[in-house]
């Protein structure tokens, strides 16, 4: 759940990211409540795109099924706000979610750990360094 600034913030976008990580590969429903507009993509793809406030913190007009990868999974969310308080909810119908940041704020000691080997910004460094 995010609250945006307070009312009379008119005409802002801001952008949010979560990750859902996942013990299987599994499908589940995404159940989104936003005031505006909203757009939503799980690890890369567009999953999620309404123009029109869902009319409440807890309303969700379009459940929308997604197909979570097993680990970690990338989630951004772009809401828009035209004039008056600004939320957006999103709630899962599994309960086997491990999400981040927690509603305590942790998110990298909750995310996988990634190995820096071949990434590129440890490729790049070794590139610069021999030149």
């Amino acid at each position: 759940t995010s609250w945006g600034l307070a009312a009379g913030s008119d005409d802002i976008e801001w952008y949010g990211i979560i990750v859902a990580g996942s013990p299987s590969a599994q499908t589940v429903t995404m159940n989104p409540a936003h005031d505006d507009h909203l757009q939503i993509w799980l690890n890369g793809e567009q999953v999620y795109d309404n123009s029109a406030w869902t009319g409440g913190v807890r309303t969700v007009t379009t459940p929308t099924d997604i197909d979570l990868n097993k680990g970690d999974n990338v989630m951004l969310f772009k809401c828009g706000e035209s004039g008056g308080s600004a939320y957006v909810n999103v709630n899962f119908d599994v309960g086997n979610l491990e999400i981040a940041p927690t509603v305590d704020g942790d998110f990298f000691n909750v995310i996988t750990d990634v190995e820096a080997k071949g990434k590129i910004a440890v490729t790049w460094a070794g590139v610069k360094a021999a030149n």
